[in-house]
C-alpha cells in the first residue's frame, strides 16, 4: 500500500513539473515572456 502512495506522489509530482516546462517552453517559444531585465520592475524592496 505505502509503495502505491509513493509511485502516486512521485507521478502527480512529475506531471507537473512536465506541464509547467511545457507551458514555459511554448511560452518562450511564441514570445510570450518577459525579458529578466524587466521581471523586478515595479516591485519596490526594502
Amino acid at each position: 500500500m505505502l509503495q502505491i502512495v509513493r509511485l502516486f506522489r512521485e507521478s502527480v509530482t512529475q506531471n507537473k513539473v512536465e506541464e509547467s516546462f511545457r507551458q514555459g517552453w511554448q511560452e518562450a517559444m511564441t514570445g510570450n515572456a518577459l525579458p529578466v531585465s524587466e521581471l523586478w520592475d515595479g516591485i519596490d524592496a526594502e
